[in-house]
């Protein structure tokens, strides 16, 4: 698949959509040959792989919590605080 294409391609938000409505991966080479992309069914197993792999990667970020995350839940005061209580 030529890439220049293919990200013109997943430009498409209605595209996209209708591809994630597909069941089989004969459906989705249906879909884009529609789109003028010639490919086989190995070539659209290959992205699906690459998809939800990226896909769990995304959601593995979406989990996770940044420093200043942290540091918001982590409870506590900030050690100037702590230092004014002292003394």
């Amino acid at each position: 698949m030529d890439e220049k294409r293919v990200k013109e391609i997943f430009s498409d938000e209605a595209f996209v959509k209708r591809l994630m409505k597909l069941e089989t991966p004969e459906e989705t080479r249906k879909a884009f040959a529609e789109k003028g992309i010639e490919t086989d069914i190995e070539e659209i197993l290959k992205l699906r792989d690459v998809l939800v792999v990226t896909a769990q990667k995304e959601a593995k970020k979406a989990d996770e919590l940044s420093m200043d995350d942290l540091d918001e839940v982590a409870g506590g005061a900030p050690p100037s605080v702590v230092m004014l209580r002292i003394v």
